[in-house]
């Protein structure tokens, strides 16, 4: 188990990358030590950098499956670092209700994320419409961070390139099957 202060925003990135998320370059060609999932979670929640940090957004609408280490890796995390896991599950949460439909066509191992943090943060689990729902979570953002920012806007600024990356990989597995 590596010390996640030690991962370095380069090595999160090249896990990533392995990972089926390209989203951010690679300045360096890095080949990623042996992370655990919880070490990423926690290396991404620890980064000094935004970008990265909202990465964790994509981690769970690509690997649904690793919401099982998120919890225990907020009690692994100093208060800042697991209120921004918190936070930026819960956008996952909600942004996977409304990807759904493009996330079940493009990826094999896609699950329907549980509700890890809407009660603990008091915010709702379902009922509005996500827009309402990012909003709320993004003025709850603004409160605990004392940022004034758009959050909620945040949230969805890495999708549409996401989903694009998405569709080109599950082309490239459509050809490579047909071939």
């Amino acid at each position: 188990m590596l010390e996640s202060k030690t991962i370095t925003d380069e090595i999160l990135v090249a896990e990533l990358y392995r990972l089926g998320i390209r989203h951010l370059a690679r300045l360096e060609i890095v080949e990623p030590p042996n992370i655990t999932p919880i070490d990423l979670i926690k290396g991404l929640a620890l980064s000094e950098d935004a970008r990265v940090r909202a990465l964790l957004i994509l981690l769970f609408l690509r690997h649904p499956s690793f919401h099982c280490y998120a919890r225990e890796a907020t009690q692994q995390l100093p208060l800042k670092a697991a209120q921004t896991l918190k936070l930026f599950y819960q956008a996952a949460y909600y942004l996977q209700r409304e990807l759904e439909a493009t996330l079940k066509e493009l990826l094999n191992d896609w699950q329907r994320l549980p509700d890890l943090f809407s009660q603990e943060l008091n915010l709702p689990s379902t009922g509005s419409s996500v827009n309402d729902l990012l909003r709320s979570l993004g003025e709850k953002h603004g409160a605990l961070t004392g940022k004034a920012y758009n959050w909620s806007g945040s949230y969805r600024q890495d999708i549409p390139r996401f989903i694009k990356h998405l569709r080109q990989e599950h082309g490239n597995n459509t050809l490579q099957s047909v071939a």
